[in-house]
């Protein structure tokens, strides 16, 4: 036989030994272990008030209906949540919940619980609830959502009308995306869209463990999704179990990131490459009394940098009620100015302006 057709032979039974292999390579892994896992603990949540939201927010029957409920309804559906350790406590998103009292909870097992407010926070998106019979509910444990990677395979689950928990697969899209929500707004970006069929519902790992709270994307983000990672949401629910309330602190001013370098350069000074502007102040707020003024540029806060918001997030969330430290900033016409600023407790959402950049 020719060299050439010994080729093609030898090509021939590559193909025949790795054609399967390649096959197998294409079959998508199922996840059908981790739902049966997961699934247990998300829980539907609806009410006996009629919901006072607009027809395209987080309304799920809403979303999936495109009408509202009947006006002889007798309940209406809130939406999902998620049941954790301590027994009993439930997280969801802070919008589905928002201003309701009577609040009941469906497991997937269809067993039905009256649940009370613990407690929430509008800029993060977060709520507590609370079963007070809580015997035999199976629970989701959380990961450490700063070991999670871009890239990495997530799912998330909704839980929207009672009828059955659904899932949805993609991955870890960005890290740390700012959605304009206050300064626990370092969230994960999701190639899965978050929507009133699942926001509230836990997103997690390929072991089933909670690695963020499904939130609800800005407007016009309809394919993607947010999540609050689970580090954060942690912190956030240890305060609300310890004190009914979210301890934050706050600088009592509205940030904003760097125009273009040029008009920094020229407003400013052109050695100035990063920083966060102040573009409003909130009166008798911390940094009002401390004598920020509008147009300054935030250059540090006490050891950290502020290079851009995100950079403020980290610092507050670092960072108590009652912390003293000095603020580095850049004044126009003044140069480098040295501020002592004591952080405040951020007041309750009731008292404060709807402004997406308060901090």
């Amino acid at each position: 036989m020719k060299k050439s057709g010994w080729r093609r032979l030898g090509v021939l039974c590559f193909l025949i030994i790795t054609l399967p292999s390649l096959a197998e390579a294409r079959i998508f892994q199922s996840f059908h272990d981790i739902v049966s896992q997961v699934e247990p603990s998300v829980v539907h949540i609806q009410t006996k008030e009629r919901p006072l939201r607009p027809a395209n927010g987080t309304d799920p029957y809403a979303f999936f209906f495109q009408s509202q409920p009947p006006q002889n309804s007798t309940t209406f559906p809130l939406g999902t949540g998620f049941l954790i350790q301590p027994a009993g406590y439930c997280v969801t998103s802070f919008q589905l919940v928002d201003g309701l009292q009577r609040l009941e909870i469906i497991t997937a097992q269809k067993k039905r619980y009256i649940a009370e407010y613990v407690g929430g926070d509008r800029q993060s998106d977060l709520a507590l609830l609370r079963i007070r019979d809580a015997k035999g509910l199976r629970t989701l444990d959380f990961a450490d959502s700063d070991r999670v990677e871009t890239g990495d395979p997530v799912l998330g689950f909704g839980f929207p009308l009672g009828f059955k928990p659904m899932v949805s697969s993609g991955m870890i899209s960005a890290r740390g995306q700012v959605m304009g929500a206050g300064p626990y707004d370092a969230h994960f970006m999701l190639d899965l869209p978050t929507h009133p069929g699942n926001i509230g519902g836990p997103l997690v790992d390929t072991r089933g463990r909670v690695i963020g709270l499904l939130a609800s994307p800005s407007s016009g983000l309809g394919s993607l999704g947010f999540a609050l990672p689970s580090r954060v949401m942690q912190s956030l629910i240890q305060d609300l179990i310890r004190h009914g309330k979210l301890s934050k602190p706050w600088l009592g001013l509205v940030a904003k990131n760097l125009p273009s370098l040029d008009s920094v350069a020229e407003l400013y000074d052109p050695s100035i490459r990063a920083g966060v502007l102040v573009d409003n102040l909130i009166v008798e707020g911390p940094a009002a009394r401390a004598s920020f003024q509008v147009g300054d540029l935030i250059l540090s806060l006490g050891e950290q940098k502020i290079q851009n918001i995100t950079d403020l997030q980290v610092f507050l969330r670092k960072s108590k009620p009652g912390d003293r430290v000095t603020a580095k900033v850049f004044r126009r016409r003044a140069g480098q100015v040295n501020i002592p600023i004591q952080l405040g407790e951020i007041p309750g959402a009731q008292d404060l302006p709807q402004e997406r950049d308060l901090y």
